[in-house]
Parts: structure tokens; sequence; C-alpha cells
């Protein structure tokens, strides 16, 4: 049974951090970046009666996220040839302090993983705002959902 999982950000705004945001770091509004999108398949088999067992095995989360061509992207780029797992954080309606830092947040998801491909995308509706959304596609290991009433890991193909 293959069950997917789209997330349309109607009401909820979303932000990406490049970094683990359950640490002790300071994550700054302006080291995020806007989700337009994001999606991912996962397939889990199942028994007679529906009920899972085994693995959760998916392929790619792909994350669409507006910048401004700062610069700020090459870490995205550094992350294409590192062979490490990486934790990325995806919060969901961000509470930001006086010191623009995010203070509190309603969810968010944790996604540990590779990232395998990096597409850009130019809006030339307005070339004086030098837009620019980026489609990062991540090799997914483990999701982790945080928020007040869940804190569950979802492991990847292992």
């Amino acid at each position: 049974v293959l069950g997917s999982l789209y997330a349309l950000l109607f009401l909820l705004k979303a932000v990406l951090v490049l970094d683990d945001i359950t640490g002790d770091m300071v994550i700054r509004q302006k080291d995020c970046y806007t989700v337009q999108s994001f999606h991912y398949d996962c397939e889990r088999t199942r028994d007679e009666f529906g009920n899972p067992y085994g693995p959760t095995n998916a392929d790619l989360m792909e994350i669409s996220i507006k910048s401004l061509s700062s610069g700020k992207e090459k870490k995205i780029y550094e992350l294409l040839t590192d062979m490490e797992l990486h934790v990325f954080s995806i919060v969901f309606n961000a509470v930001y302090d006086s010191d623009r830092r995010i203070s509190d947040y309603a969810d968010a998801m944790l996604v540990t993983g590779y990232v395998a491909a990096v597409e850009e995308e130019f809006d030339s509706a307005d070339p004086s705002k030098d837009m620019m959304r980026l489609k990062i596609s991540i090799m997914l290991h483990t999701l982790t959902f945080l928020g007040e009433f869940t804190d569950k890991v979802l492991v990847i193909n292992d």
C-alpha cells in the first residue's frame, strides 16, 4: 500500500532551518528560508488486516524554498558534496523574539538525510527583485515530528 503525504501550507507558515532546532543554538530569522512546499512519499507493508509491519521505505523529500540570491545558499550547495547525514528543521508558525530569533513554534519536523540535488528557478516576472526558488532533494533517513502532542520518530529504510 502506497501512502502519500502532501503538505499544503495554506494557514501554516513554514521555514527551513539548515540545522537541528532542538539543540541549544540560536536560530536567527535571517538564517531561515521560507518554505513554498514540501513533499515526500512513504510506503509500508501491511498485513491482511491492514496493520503495518516492517520498515518504512521512502526515497526523496523535495523542499521548495524562496530565496533572495544573497549568497547564503552556498551552505546548501556545500551539503551536496557532504557524505555525512545532515539534520534540517522545517518549523511551522515560528515565533520570533525582539532580537529576531526563534523563541517558539507550533510544530516542527526534523529531517535527517543527504542532499541529493538542488535545482534553481528564477522569477522572470520581476528581474529587479532577483528572487530565486530552490528545490532541494533530500535522500531521507529519519523524520522526527515535534509538537505539543507528538514527538514521534519515523525511521526510513532501516
